[in-house]
């Protein structure tokens, strides 16, 4: 009878300890846990930042969706040709090179299937793409991330718009985008003052942090 009790207050002993383990380590799971939501990451092993910590980093690049309309002309094909067409003082192409880039990349045509003694159409237009670097500073008494730096550059792309008549007697038409997710570079980047100095960007934010200022903002474009 001894040995049956013995056993048993073996077994609730046991039973006890891995609870005691367990809610520990629960414990000790959710503290981690939640020292890792204040940076709006679930990270176990969160690790953090001596303050006044810079962060600089470049941020996706945005736009509006619009196009503005820069130069166009109409008539005969062969009329307009040569004509050359422009974007402000950064691009410059003639009508005829824009309707065999539009003819070349939209319908695999050549200039061939082009018949010049009919009307045709070109239209420049620019779009443009914001992107921005930013620099934020980590708090380490409420370990938080906060931006101290925006710089933004503003890059312009070139879009090209043609109708023209083909030689199976079909009109066709048809815009092309040069952006730099296909390849193609912008036309001309409206940059902000210190976009490219690190060293500057790091030296204001840590200054904006430890002074209590606020948000230094720098633009190409204003």
């Amino acid at each position: 009878m001894k040995k049956i009790i013995s056993m048993v207050v073996i077994f609730m002993m046991l039973i006890n300890l891995g609870f005691a383990f367990g809610m520990e380590n629960e414990t000790l799971f959710s503290k981690n846990n939640e020292i890792s939501l204040l940076n709006g990451i679930v990270n176990p092993d969160y690790v953090d930042y001596p303050d006044g910590t810079v962060d600089i980093q470049i941020e996706p690049p945005i736009t509006d969706g619009n196009t503005i309309p820069d130069d166009s002309r109409s008539g005969t094909a062969s009329a307009i040709w040569d004509i050359g067409l422009r974007i402000g003082s950064y691009f410059f192409r003639t009508a005829g090179n824009i309707i065999l880039d539009v003819a070349t990349m939209a319908f695999n045509l050549t200039e061939t299937h082009i018949n010049k003694n009919k009307g045709a159409s070109v239209h420049l237009y620019h779009s443009y793409t914001y992107r921005n670097k930013v620099a934020k500073v980590y708090n380490k008494s409420t370990r938080t991330w906060k931006t101290y730096v925006i710089e933004g550059n503003r890059e312009w792309y070139r879009h090209e718009f043609a109708s023209f008549a083909q030689t199976n007697g079909y009109a066709a038409t048809a815009s092309v985008d040069f952006t730099a997710d296909k390849g193609y570079p912008p036309i001309h980047v409206d940059v902000a003052p210190h976009y490219y100095d690190d060293n500057w960007i790091r030296d204001m934010a840590q200054y904006n942090y430890y002074f209590n200022r606020g948000v230094t903002e720098e633009y190409g474009w204003r």
